[in-house]
């Protein structure tokens, strides 16, 4: 057999070579971006694009202070933790560091640069502005400072509610958190003025704050012709201190169920603390519905519906009870915290709609704020014990925030060749080498005439654009490159 020289086994070698690399390339071209020269883009666009509105917002805020954020008696890591910032704001306004409305507040974190998401509770123009803010991280045993800035006459408000808080539950008619400390008057967070009056009740530390210590004889909290809800949902924290085998009577009554007039709510606790009774209006006997936990903190919650004609039990957020009713049409009456209990109550609640699972779960996992600046609901938010406690720290002079909120127009220059329609993508590049893929619409766009990309493009990112390519999907993508560097 005649074998083929050197020169010849050379010759097929490149041969075959250039025909696979030829084949690799058809076949990348047609599934990746390839740039290449304005001049290859022109003659298989019949134009060319360029980049017109590019708008790359910076502010310039003239006031900044630091925020300090003291977590050294606590040994836990705080992620988007809540923290309450009190501020003067009538300072900031009549020295033309704030907008009359507050609009123009904002909070960065640590790297001055993060913006992080508030809630202004206000009063805006007050020595005393509430604004809440979700910081994403505090570490455990330290201190962590943040910045408040503010005078920009160009800036809209970010404040948002639900930004920062876990969840917020509306509905909510009552609410006392117990966290007085003194006096004889409970006062009801909810915007609804349900205050209530002690008689005899003291003052202790709670589940969460302060709360109210009852003797079990003489003690109570009452609240005259409370109305209700035929959709109802209590809840509440108790602490139950009864000797095992002794009745405790009830933690809250309103109305008088066992009566054959009454249309109301009790929650009975017998034997010891082991058992917790319900009983409501059409069902004038007592279900022993939730077991108790002397000596120890548990939540309780009781929700009622007429709509559904039932009443269901919780015990720290587990459903332990479902009775069926034929009715619920509660009336005006007194409302009761504690006849003849025996134990610590903290929290109470009572909302005109029945919660869902995962609200009740909520409020036993975290803690429920309120507030009459924001009334009829609860805004769900994390909670440690000590919280961290903020003070303000030293006064700044102006800072700039660069906002990676990009836009831009593409602009056609030529004569196109057929319709541009939705033919085109862009790759944007960003510093840290993220590269995002937007598809570009340049329709209605007629023959021969200019073209400019509707809508504008928009572009939200956590890191500055590098480059920006634009390509065409019907030209092997051929792209044009534009760069943009900062």
């Amino acid at each position: 057999m005649k074998l083929v020289s050197p020169f010849v086994a050379t010759i097929i070698l490149v041969i075959i070579t250039i025909s696979i690399g030829i084949a690799v390339y058809m076949y990348l071209s047609s599934v990746t971006k390839t740039s290449t020269s304005t001049e290859e883009v022109i003659n298989c666009l019949g134009g060319d694009f360029k980049i017109i509105n590019f708008n790359y917002p910076k502010y310039e805020f003239k006031y900044s202070r630091e925020i300090i954020i003291d977590n050294t008696q606590n040994s836990n890591n705080l992620n988007d933790y809540q923290i309450l910032v009190t501020i003067d704001t009538s300072y900031l306004i009549s020295n033309n560091y704030l907008k009359n409305d507050c609009s123009d507040i904002r909070f960065l974190d640590s790297d001055k640069s993060t913006l992080l998401n508030y809630w202004i509770e206000g009063p805006c123009n007050s020595q005393n502005t509430k604004i809440w803010v979700k910081v994403p991280n505090i570490p455990a045993n330290s201190k962590k400072i943040i910045h408040f800035v503010s005078g920009n006459p160009n800036a809209n408000s970010l404040s948002n509610a639900s930004n920062v808080f876990i969840r917020i539950i509306d509905g909510v008619i009552v609410s006392w958190h117990f966290d007085e400390g003194s006096g004889n008057i409970a006062y009801d967070s909810s915007g609804n003025n349900n205050h209530a009056t002690i008689y005899g009740a003291t003052w202790v530390d709670g589940k969460f704050g302060k709360a109210l210590s009852f003797d079990g004889v003489d003690d109570y909290v009452k609240v005259v012709n409370f109305g209700g809800s035929t959709e109802m949902t209590i809840e509440m924290w108790v602490y139950d201190r009864t000797p095992l085998g002794q009745n405790c009577g009830n933690p809250l009554s309103w109305g008088y169920p066992w009566t054959s007039w009454g249309k109301g709510i009790v929650f009975y606790s017998g034997y010891g603390g082991n058992t917790y009774g319900v009983m409501t209006s059409y069902n004038n006997y007592y279900e022993y519905a939730i077991p108790g936990s002397p000596n120890s903190w548990i939540q309780v919650v009781l929700r009622v519906s007429k709509s559904g004609k039932f009443w269901e039990s919780f015990k720290n957020s587990q459903k332990t009870y479902h009775k069926d009713i034929t009715d619920f049409d509660p009336t005006l009456a007194d409302l009761y915290i504690s006849l003849y209990f025996n134990g610590i109550i903290d929290e109470v609640m009572i909302f005109n709609k029945v919660l869902t699972e995962d609200e009740i779960k909520d409020l036993y996992n975290y803690y429920g704020y309120t507030t009459p600046n924001y009334p009829g609901r609860v805004l769900i938010k994390n909670y440690t014990s000590p919280e961290p406690t903020i003070s303000l720290g030293n006064e700044l002079g102006s800072i700039v925030i660069k906002l990676n909120d990009y836009s831009f127009n593409l602009y056609f220059i030529g004569n196109p060749q057929s319709s541009l329609g939705s033919k085109y993508i862009a790759y944007i590049t960003l510093i840290n080498d993220t590269i995002i893929k937007k598809d570009i619409d340049i329709s209605p766009c007629n023959l021969g005439s200019e073209c400019i990309s509707s809508p504008t493009i928009k572009i939200e990112t956590d890191s500055e654009i590098r480059k920006i390519e634009i390509c065409s999907k019907t030209c092997s993508f051929v792209c044009s490159k534009y760069i943009v560097l900062y």
